[in-house]
């Protein structure tokens, strides 16, 4: 979002200015430098991670540290147990291989890591190349810059909900509710190139594009983050989206490329459906055990508890009487 701010603010700096050659450019790609130094501030006030302490030995440090995020001493105590737990399991695992440590093949090899490959939604499509949509329909170079910075907005108004939701509902309930709302608007907004260009096709697109950010905002955006501390990195899928969308978009044009990603969204609600785990409310000592466990047991499990739900959810007739013979 700072980008589009940056490019808005600076678009009418004259481009040569005071011997400086791409003054407007140099501005916009020095913009971002502002937050990072407010973040590299924040770090100090940061406590250090107590699992990475007590892998270092550093026991006592570890202990101040739980106490800081923890509510009681007793807590803090209680989780220091079971980090140094989890890494004398993990110690022992590593020296039965014999010592060695390959990321890359863990990512294919463990099963927890598996649960990564399920995230391409088409936010980073829209993310990277929003101002180049709104130009294709029809906005001007500030209009799109303007209609870029609303999407962002959109972005962080409605990811409040789901950062202050998420531990109450659950992950995966959020990303089964976002998922099917993602894909309905992200096709809408495909289909919405199919106007002829002019104002109501500008409004069909602008619509259906803030519609997607408000539903990817509460599940979708901050669900993922969330699982990737618990699983692997997958900014190597963002990568791929980001790559393969101009190609999409000059072979098949922006509705075909829309309605891909929105049968994309919908393989992920399958996906979270099937695959996905809940891990609210448990510590990252407890998520160890839950994604080792095979993906054929959490679809079965999640399966079983989707036809509860379904269950529960049923109306139900109710007879107002009851003759004396049922009675008997």
């Amino acid at each position: 979002m700072l980008g589009f701010v940056a490019g808005i603010a600076f678009y009418n700096v004259p481009d040569f200015l005071g011997g400086v050659v791409g003054l407007n450019w140099r501005l916009m790609m020095l913009s971002p430098a502002i937050p990072a130094v407010i973040v590299m501030a924040l770090i100090f006030t940061c406590a250090e991670s107590p699992r990475w302490l007590a892998s270092k030995g550093r026991g006592a440090k570890a202990y101040r540290c739980l106490c800081r995020l923890r509510c009681s001493k007793i807590q803090a105590a209680r989780d220091l147990f079971m980090i140094n737990a989890v890494i004398e399991a993990e110690r022992s695992k590593k020296r039965q291989r014999g010592g060695k440590e390959n990321r890359i093949a863990e990512l294919w090899a463990v099963r927890r890591n598996r649960n990564a490959m399920v995230a391409t939604c088409g936010i980073n499509v829209i993310a990277y190349y929003s101002s180049e949509i709104f130009l294709g329909a029809g906005f001007s170079d500030m209009a799109a810059l303007g209609a870029s910075l609303g999407f962002g907005t959109v972005n962080i108004i409605f990811g409040i909900p789901g950062i202050l939701t998420i531990d109450k509902y659950g992950r995966r309930f959020l990303l089964l509710v976002s998922f099917p709302v993602m894909a309905l608007f992200m096709f809408l907004t495909g289909m919405a190139f199919s106007i002829p260009p002019g104002i109501s096709q500008i409004a069909a697109i602008s619509t259906g594009i803030y519609l997607f950010g408000a539903a990817y905002s509460p599940g979708a955006g901050p669900v993922p983050f969330t699982y990737s501390a618990e699983a692997y990195p997958q900014d190597f899928f963002n990568a791929i989206l980001a790559l393969t969308f101009p190609r999409l978009l000059a072979g098949i044009g922006p509705q075909g490329a829309f309605t891909l990603y929105a049968a994309l969204n919908i393989l992920g609600w399958v996906a979270v459906l099937l695959f996905v785990p809940e891990t609210k409310g448990r510590s990252l000592e407890e998520l160890e055990v839950v994604f080792d466990v095979g993906l054929r047991d959490i679809a079965r499990y999640n399966i079983i508890q989707a036809k509860n739900y379904v269950l529960r959810c049923r109306p139900r007739k109710h007879r107002k009487h009851i003759t004396r013979e049922e009675v008997a």
